[in-house]
């Protein structure tokens, strides 16, 4: 599941928060905020993949 706050902004998951603040700590607040969101949906597209679960956009 993917959480939202009321402005419609994804909150990226605390391991997500974790590893971008590990790997990019030089990097500004507002740049680590956005690459905490972009793992947070490689994450999930990840375990979707697993699942078996795919998506055509090729159309």
């Amino acid at each position: 599941m993917v959480d939202f706050d009321k402005d419609g902004n994804l909150i990226p998951t605390k391991d997500a928060v974790a590893e971008i603040n590990r790997k990019y700590s030089d990097k500004p607040p507002e740049v680590r905020a956005v690459l905490a969101q972009v793992q947070t949906i490689l994450s999930r597209l990840q375990k979707m993949k697993a699942a078996g679960i795919t998506f055509d956009f090729s159309q």
